[in-house]
């Protein structure tokens, strides 16, 4: 049985082509963002690779003038100012002097009965 390897996008990508809402499509542009961008591209149904097997390098198309310098050794790349490390947290840290103390948040708000709700977003 031939085995081959992927990187995470790609293989991503894949898991989405075969079993995923793209099932069935020839055509997939995949954009993953964790603690690195990147991305895959679908082309009639096969993994795109340019030459030497490589895949697109999404992160690293420069967007920022005169941006910080990145792993890769270039500057202003996508990934330098968007990727997970260089995302702020969305919720600092608490920290609680004791298990005791807690934070306390207020009730979420009560539906109005007299208002119809949607179940669709």
């Amino acid at each position: 049985m031939p085995l081959r390897m992927e990187n995470d996008a790609n293989a991503a990508l894949l898991g989405e082509a075969f079993a995923g809402d793209t099932r069935g499509r020839k055509i997939v542009v995949m954009l993953t963002l964790g603690t690195r961008i990147g991305g895959a591209v679908l082309l009639d149904g096969q993994i795109y690779h340019s030459a030497g097997s490589a895949h697109p390098e999404i992160g690293h198309i420069a967007v920022q003038p005169n941006g910080a310098e990145c792993y890769c050794g270039r500057n202003n790349c996508f990934e330098i100012i968007a990727a997970g490390p260089a995302r702020p947290s969305p919720m600092p840290a608490l920290k609680l002097a004791s298990t005791a103390a807690r934070p306390s948040f207020p009730p979420p708000p009560r539906a109005n009965p007299k208002q119809p709700q949607s179940s669709t977003l």
